[in-house]
């Protein structure tokens, strides 16, 4: 129930819904000069927002959504900016925290990998996640405690037939 090709669409997903720092800023800038003394008063569309960043519209739409999130925009027909963050270091920390999230994901995404691909036995594996101490010992169960026990006896019994 494991191919390969699930990590590369995985890591795709990953790309998408994490847009890079600089992007989330630009998004950010954008709007605040577009809806700032003189701009839009009624709001700004998403088409208008995202050549204004320089940005695909579907990423923008990504980034719109943390912003609306963080209570900085409301979304309606158009979009309005709420607030300005307070000062250049809630920026940061918010631009910090959804880094963390991005990396906590490809982390749990490259234990997946790992659980997927072991030759050991997987639940030694999940003991060891789940921060049971593990005594080394198989389990005779999983496919690969199996696998093994299949390949022990196969190489045994062809020991004994070739004497």
């Amino acid at each position: 129930m494991y191919r390969l090709e699930d990590k590369r669409i995985q890591s795709y997903f990953l790309g998408g819904k994490y847009p890079r720092r600089d992007e989330s800023r630009h998004v950010y800038e954008a709007l605040s000069r577009l809806t700032s003394a003189g701009g839009e008063p009624n709001g700004v569309d998403l088409k208008v927002l995202a050549e204004a960043a320089g940005l695909p519209a579907r990423k923008v739409r990504v980034i719109v959504a943390l912003l609306v999130g963080a209570g900085l925009v409301a979304r309606g027909r158009r979009l309005r900016q709420l607030r300005d963050f307070e000062t250049p270091d809630e920026m940061e920390a918010f631009l910090g925290a959804y880094e963390e999230r991005h990396t906590g994901d490809r982390e749990r995404l490259e234990t997946m990998m790992r659980y997927a691909e072991t030759t050991q036995c997987r639940l030694t594996l999940l003991r060891a996640y789940f921060g049971d101490e593990a005594d080394g010992a198989r389990c005779d169960h999983c496919d690969n405690c199996r696998g093994t026990e299949a390949s022990a006896a196969a190489a045994a019994a062809a020991a004994m037939a070739a004497t």
